[in-house]
C-alpha cells in the first residue's frame, strides 16, 4: 500500500515506544499524493497501525 509506505516517518512516540500514527500528517500526505482516504482505506491503515504497535510490544514487553 503506497500510503502506508509514505507514512512510515509519521509515528508518534513516547519514552516507552510507539503511540500511533500522526493522523493529521497521514491525511495531509494522502492529499499531497492524490490518495483518497475513505472509510475502507482508513480501516486498512488503522489495522496496519495496530499490527505494528502490537508487534513492537511483543518484541519489547518491558517497554525498553
Amino acid at each position: 500500500m503506497r500510503l502506508w509506505s509514505l507514512c512510515q516517518t509519521q509515528w508518534r512516540t513516547c519514552s516507552v515506544g510507539l503511540v500511533g500514527l500522526d493522523w493529521p500528517a497521514v491525511l495531509q500526505i494522502a492529499a499531497l499524493h492524490g490518495i483518497t482516504v475513505g472509510p475502507s482505506m482508513f480501516r486498512k491503515i488503522q489495522a496496519l497501525e495496530i499490527y505494528e504497535i502490537t508487534r513492537k510490544v511483543e518484541v519489547k514487553p518491558d517497554g525498553c
